[in-house]
Order: C-alpha cells, then structure tokens, then sequence
C-alpha cells in the first residue's frame, strides 16, 4: 500500500445532497443527479472507486481522512462528521482549500481510523467541476489533470465510456489554495471558526 497514488475524495458513507434528499455516495450510480452549492442540479457522469488494505499496525498518514467534526464550519456545517481524504477541497469564502489546510487538532483532525482495516474512498465526476454539498458543505466534485483518473480502482470503466477524455484537464471553477502564506491564513481561519463555536 506504501506505493499506492493517496486518495483524493470521500470516504465511503459520505452523504451527498441529490434533489430528494441527502444519499450515500456509496448508493448513488452514474446518470444520478446531484445538487451543487449553487442550487443547481446536474447528472453524475462517473463515479471514481478506490479501496486501501491496511498493511501496518497504522494506518500511514497520507492514506488516513481528515475529520471535519459535526458544526466545525459553522451550525449544521457539516450536519454530521465529514470525512475526506487531506487534498481534497471545500469551497470556503469562494476559494477551494485543501482539508489538510484547515486541520486544527481539535474540530478538524486527521483521523486515525485503527479500527478499520480498509478504507474505500470515491470520487463524483460531473461534466464540468463544481462544488455539491457533502453532509450539507460545498465540496468539489472530481477535478481531472490529465493522468489522475487511474488512481481509482475502476479507472477502465471510464476509458470504456468516455474514450475521447483521456489525457483531458478539467479546469477548476475557482482558485485553489495551495501556496504556503495561504495555507497559514487558512489553518488560523479554521482555529478561529473551532474557538467561535465553543470547540
């Protein structure tokens, strides 16, 4: 597992909002539709799948989930324990940061998950990038750079229906954090909203 590509979605179990309501990603299918940030809904064009065997007493850190803690962004946000793997980005303030970012040690941790011996994650593609709602927070959907869609299990079942997207970059709909002077301002805004909600 030491060489396996680090995952970059949701943990299996993760809800994601769908115009009836809130589904486990691990229940929704392709041709599913999902609700955005923006209240608008669009179909899933794939749904990336990648599951990690634990091969240590530990899980290495680069494999575990960042837990974003129930009311850790504010109430209800998220409305239930949120876990995603540490690049993957939440749309905060108009602007995409990466969870291990906003990791604080208290309202938003890197999990240790010693109790599982498998981790699955999975990833939700659209047709553009965009942000939809996970345990009710703007999270991005999957964001292709050319080569990252055979990180994932099931990486041959998207070359066999969409045989013209390969080696194709999707662009991402806001700007993503990613220089250190960021990421400093953004792990202080995510200590100040734990210390604003009592936490």
């Amino acid at each position: 597992m030491a060489s396996a590509p680090p995952p970059i979605c949701y943990l299996s179990g993760t809800r994601i909002r769908t115009p009836g309501g809130d589904c486990r990603i691990d229940d929704l299918v392709i041709g599913d539709r999902v609700l955005t940030a923006k209240g608008e809904t669009h179909s899933i064009k794939w749904i990336g799948r990648r599951r990690y065997t634990r091969t240590a007493a530990a899980w290495p850190k680069t494999f575990r989930p960042v837990l974003i803690r129930k009311d850790a962004l504010g109430e209800d946000r998220p409305a239930a324990d949120l876990y995603v793997s540490r690049k993957h980005c939440l749309l905060l303030d108009g602007v995409l940061v990466p969870a291990k970012y906003l990791v604080n040690g208290d309202t938003i941790v890197l999990a240790g998950c010693e109790d599982r011996l498998s981790l699955e994650y999975l990833h939700i593609e659209l047709g553009h990038h965009d942000a939809i709602l996970a345990e009710d927070v703007a999270a991005e959907t999957f964001c292709s750079n050319g080569h990252n869609t055979e990180v994932f299990d099931n990486f041959a079942e998207r070359a066999r229906l969409y045989p013209g997207d390969t080696g194709q970059r999707t662009r991402p709909f806001a700007n993503i954090v990613n220089r250190p002077t960021r990421k400093r301002r953004m792990m202080d805004a995510g200590r100040k909203i734990a210390s604003a909600f009592g936490s």
